[in-house]
């Protein structure tokens, strides 16, 4: 893994595993991946690689896997992460939408909020984080319900 070098010279793409997972199988998702490339950095955190890890579906895959984001910028979970994280989930409760958002959907949108970064998603919950975080910037990678 890269580790993220300061300051960065462009705009850095949190790629949720949703995205990932879509990658192999969606051409219009490589693309939109390819344009995140060509304007600034692709990058990764634990708990997505750990989600990609924990969906591979059998050791060889999970070696490719852990292949593919090896060069990938990883931005750390630092000691403000849970802090932010805990932040997040208050305002999903006193929203009601606590129960719409996953745990590691929400570690990513606080390691983003951390490093300044756009969260590239395919999933739903990423825009009820930004309906209670304005600061939080989130993309889907293509419209929703365009790719299974």
């Amino acid at each position: 893994m890269i580790a993220a070098p300061t300051p960065l010279d462009g705009p850095l793409f949190l790629v949720d595993s949703s995205v990932w997972q879509r990658v192999g199988r969606s051409r219009e998702v490589r693309l939109a991946l390819e344009d995140c490339a060509s304007a600034g950095y692709l990058c990764v955190s634990a708990p997505i690689i750990l989600e990609l890890g924990f969906s591979a579906p059998d050791p060889s895959a999970w070696d490719r896997v852990m292949g593919d984001v090896g060069d990938l910028i990883e931005l750390p979970l630092t000691g403000r992460t849970r802090e932010v994280a805990a932040q997040l989930q208050g305002l999903l409760w006193h929203r009601g939408l606590v129960r719409e958002v996953g745990v590691f959907d929400t570690l990513t949108a606080a390691t983003a909020l951390e490093h300044g970064a756009t969260v590239i998603h395919y999933d739903r919950g990423f825009e009820l984080l930004a309906s209670v975080s304005p600061d939080f910037h989130q993309r889907w990678a293509v419209p929703p319900g365009s790719v299974p």
